[in-house]
């Protein structure tokens, strides 16, 4: 769609599958998607803005989500609960190299991972029971430190320009 909401149109006008939580890449010619394969079974995707070229990046088991490309374009945070709980991971656009950052027994999920406008640092959510707090942390997964409390909140915080 145009800046302005004017021109909406359907990117795939084929895909039978239910899709999710799409980001453009910083060049603007890819975008990461989330999409269902089965019961509770969500994985990544990448795809030419043109729908050409769809590869299928995760393979979970379970449920990974909330892609979001680095500014650089090369690696692609998102969250997966493949060892149970949800969690934030790093991997290569070509879905190699998958690491977990995060690792928690009180925290009920880790949402939302968005790169700092450098590359450098993440802004995430922890989804706490009753509530939910927003944290930092490098790239690779060091000097986790918490923002602030953030009752009442979404799952989504963003860095600013």
């Amino acid at each position: 769609m145009n800046p302005d909401g004017s021109g909406i149109r359907r990117l795939c006008p084929n895909s039978h599958r239910w899709e999710e939580y799409p980001d453009w890449s910083s060049d603007g010619t890819k975008i990461a998607f989330m999409s269902n394969v089965g019961y509770s079974s969500w994985v990544i995707n990448v795809m030419n803005v043109d729908c050409s070229g769809l590869k299928q990046i995760t393979q979970g088991p379970g449920e990974d989500g909330g892609p979001r490309w680095s500014p650089d374009g090369k690696k692609i945070a998102f969250t997966s609960n493949r060892t149970g709980r949800a969690e934030v991971y790093v991997m290569n656009a070509d879905g190699s190299q998958q690491t977990r950052l995060t690792t928690s027994s009180k925290v009920t999920s880790f949402n939302s991972p968005d790169w700092s406008p450098d590359g450098t640092r993440f802004l995430y959510m922890h989804s706490l029971p009753n509530s939910g707090e927003i944290w930092f942390m490098n790239s690779d997964g060091s000097e986790q430190t918490k923002s602030m409390d953030a009752y009442g909140f979404g799952d989504g915080p963003v860095w600013q320009p």
